[in-house]
């Protein structure tokens, strides 16, 4: 049986690696701008 993970955990973990974040983080800013990732920063 596969095993489901929620798209929240998967993001969590793999962001826990640096080039994962960074990338994700580039992304975000490349596609959207700042206002597109500001929700997530506390």
């Amino acid at each position: 049986m596969v095993k489901k993970v929620s798209y929240q955990s998967y993001l969590i973990d793999s962001l826990k690696d640096p080039e994962e974040a960074s990338g994700y983080l580039n992304a975000a800013l490349e596609g959207g701008g700042y206002s597109s990732i500001s929700g997530g920063i506390t």
